[in-house]
């Protein structure tokens, strides 16, 4: 095995040369981010980044915004909101007796964006690993279409509890689209949906469409960040 080395050679006066070999090592994580810092941020900070979110930025009942900062610019935002009243695997982790229970002790994670311009260096890593234990309830839980094909939570810290698979039908639907030019994970978008049903691919039928809406709900992965408990003394 080859070992690769950075070698610079500083020549001096007549034969003076020296050579000095480095190793060359793959940095763990990308130097922008070390100028990026998670702090807590506004409604208007979110509205700056939530048009690059593949779903809808309207989002209720929110409790906590944090988002991603460099020089001042916002690169990122994560919003966390109220618990849904029932969520897959959830039982594995807690189980409260009460909504008002559950809302003490549970937040849920429901939307994290990065600015194109950050994809792939691990900002959104680094907004839920920095953020999670500034949102203020022992658990977070967090429902992802996405995390099957970018298990960004999971590098960040929390755990996957369990991942439900769709029905045979909804498979069958996604592949019938794909053959007709849908780009099967961008269907749970219903502002794409529309688009290629009313412009480039009108043959599909509205009930096709409507069963595959079912893939958000249906195809999902829960996390959760036990290891984040937080003690007594917060």
């Amino acid at each position: 095995m080859m070992r690769k080395e950075i070698v610079e050679i500083d020549e001096r006066f007549g034969k003076e040369i020296s050579v000095k070999y480095y190793l060359n090592q793959e940095s763990k994580q990308c130097s922008l981010l070390k100028e990026m810092q998670v702090q807590e941020g506004s409604y208007e900070d979110w509205k700056k980044v939530a048009a690059f979110h593949y779903r809808s930025h309207q989002v209720a009942f929110m409790q906590k915004i944090f988002v991603l900062k460099r020089k001042g610019r916002v690169c990122g935002a994560i919003v966390y909101t109220c618990p849904s009243a029932t969520a897959q695997c959830r039982s594995q982790v807690i189980k409260p007796k009460s909504m008002k229970e559950l809302n003490e002790k549970v937040s849920r994670i429901a939307r994290v964006v990065v600015h194109p311009k950050y994809h792939t260096i691990g900002a959104g890593v680094k907004l839920v690993h920095d953020s999670l234990p500034l949102c203020g309830k022992p658990y977070v839980e967090m429902i992802a279409v996405m995390a099957r094909y970018n298990p960004f939570a999971e590098r960040a810290g929390m755990k996957k509890l369990c991942e439900s698979k769709p029905d045979k039908s909804i498979l069958e639907a996604v592949a019938e689209l794909e053959k007709l030019g849908f780009t099967s994970y961008l269907l749970a978008v219903s502002e794409y949906d529309k688009r290629m049903l009313k412009g480039q691919v009108p043959q599909v039928k509205r009930s096709s469409a409507a069963s595959l809406i079912l893939t958000t709900e249906e195809s999902q992965v829960s996390m959760d960040a036990s290891p984040w408990k937080t003690t007594g003394n917060g």
